[in-house]
């Protein structure tokens, strides 16, 4: 049994990737076949990985919109990159969420705070 070297791989994914952003099914699907289930894996490991089947769908998404370009980059190490950022982007947004729902909350306390104050100052001048 032959064995490829971590060099003839590399070129071969960088291959595969540019075929598959060409529109090539079997090209994305060896990609696919290769590295899904390592990078549903990494993704599901993460503390704020949400939905790990929609942000992998992402990764595969821009793996074929923007493939990763350069003769120094590795396909993998690419793929992972994205998921990384796409897990920080998602943290991000979901501490700006609870920020926001938390001001929110503020805002109709002091609302509230204030129809009471303003209740009992109607009762007091009566």
């Amino acid at each position: 049994m032959s064995t490829l070297s971590p060099n003839t791989v590399e070129n071969e994914d960088r291959e595969l990737a540019r075929r598959a952003a060409a529109g090539e099914s079997e090209a994305f699907r060896i990609l696919y076949d290769r590295y899904g289930m390592s990078l549903l894996a990494f993704v599901k490991s993460r503390p704020n990985a949400g939905n790990a089947e929609d942000i992998c769908q992402e990764v595969w998404l821009k793996s074929l919109t923007q493939p990763p370009s350069g003769d120094g980059q590795h396909v993998r190490g690419w793929l992972f990159l994205v998921a990384k950022r796409l897990l920080i982007d998602g943290y991000r947004s979901s501490k700006r969420r609870n920020e926001v729902a938390f001001n929110d909350g503020e805002i109709d306390l002091e609302i509230e705070t204030l129809r009471d104050d303003d209740t009992e100052r109607r009762e007091t001048d009566l």
